[in-house]
Parts: C-alpha cells; structure tokens; sequence
C-alpha cells in the first residue's frame, strides 16, 4: 500500500480540530488510514507531520483546507489540491463544510476505559485513542500499550462465539475476514494477528460446513486477503 506525506501548521485549538476532523473521517470511511502525528515546533505553532494512504490523499487535503487547517505547501500537487480547496470555500461563501460541532460526546460516566475496550476487543477505538493527541499524552501512551491485548481479545471472542453459538458462526467468521484484512494491522505491523484472525476464520468454515453458507467462497476470500502474508 502507498501511503503521502501530509505536514500541517497549527496552533492548540487547531491541533484538537485536526484531531476531530480525523477522528471524525476514520469513522465514517473504514479504509482511511492515517498514521500517528508527528510534532515539531516553529515558533509558537506545531507542525504535524503523518501519512494517509495514497488514494484518500487528496480528498483529506481538501477537507483540511476547508476546515481551516493550514497544509503546509511542498510540491506543486499539494499546491494544486489547497488551491482548489480555497477556491470552493470562496465559491460556497463558508469554510466549515462539516458539522464538527454538532457531534455529541458521551458524558464521562458513559466512557468506557482503555481497559474495558481492549477486554471487550474494541482494538479499533483503542487504536484510535493511541493516535488523538487530544485525549492526552499519558492516556494514548496506555492505549498504545494495550493494542496487542485489544486485538487478541477481539479474535478470541469472534473464535469463541463462532463455536458456543452456532445461530452467529457467519457473523464471527466475518468478524475474523474483518480483522484479517484491515489495513490498519500492516501499518502498526501486527501481521501475525492478521493472519491468526484469517486463518482461524478458514478453520470454522471448514469444521462446521453444515453451518455455514457458501463455505468455499469464504475460504478463498480469505485465503486471497493471506497470500501478503504467508511471505
């Protein structure tokens, strides 16, 4: 997968809308990756560097520009996509074009601890945690700590589930084609939960045939989403 640089210059409180603007994103489009930031100083502004991957490149461009986040201009492709970005919100007459504030955040009472997502297999929002720098440096350095427990947690329970409840094998093996095939494991190099999560799922498929629908493709889906990974 190729991934492009994206480098931006903010202040504090455009550091945290960077941050909901990602968050926000990588919700909403499951195939968007971004790295964790990078900081360096210049002056009294950050400068954040990461990498998305390449076929979501310019639309992240866009969408940082229009919410006001300045990308900081090193080819003339860059150059090109802030451009055009300015050139709508002069033609729109607004440079907010998603509603950031109008997303609720649950009451403290109601979020659920590093801990308790990474028990309950949420690796994905533990990832995500371990990426946000708003949420702290202490709290996303424990999140980074408890990835591998999220994931493994995650596999184990779709693997689980697969057997005690037969009504639920097709939603757990898809879980298990889920976790082998998101992008975000190449990225942190957790390879090898990939290919467990895969090849666990072709193991259920082929011990409960009876249970299971359309058993072979499956089995080549996810054997074709290993081959990366059998190197």
């Amino acid at each position: 997968m190729e991934f492009e640089s994206i480098n931006t210059l903010v202040n504090e409180k455009q550091l945290k809308t960077m941050g909901s603007i990602i968050e926000v994103l990588t919700q909403k489009l499951p195939h968007l990756i971004v790295t964790p930031f990078k900081y360096g100083k210049i002056g009294n502004e950050i400068l954040v560097s990461f990498k998305v991957n390449q076929e979501l490149y310019q639309f992240l461009i866009e969408k940082l520009t229009i919410n006001g986040i300045q990308v900081v201009v090193q080819d003339e492709k860059t150059k090109k996509l802030v451009d055009s970005a300015k050139t709508q919100i002069k033609e729109t007459g607004t440079g907010r074009m998603m509603p950031w504030g109008n997303k609720q955040k649950p009451r403290d009472s109601e979020k659920k601890s590093i801990e308790e997502l990474s028990e309950a297999g949420d690796y994905t929002e533990v990832i995500r945690i371990s990426r946000d720098i708003t949420h702290g440096k202490e709290e996303s350095e424990r999140a980074k700590l408890n990835i591998d427990r999220a994931i493994h947690s995650a596999i184990n329970k779709a693997y689980s589930e697969a057997y005690s409840k037969r009504l639920d094998i097709q939603k757990n093996i898809d879980r298990l084609v889920q976790i082998a095939s998101d992008n975000n494991l190449q990225v942190l190099q957790k390879v090898d939960f990939a290919k467990q999560a895969g090849l666990l799922a072709v193991q259920i498929c082929i011990k409960n045939k009876d249970y299971v629908t359309t058993t072979n493709s499956i089995i080549l889906s996810v054997l074709k989403r290993q081959l990366p990974f059998m190197k």
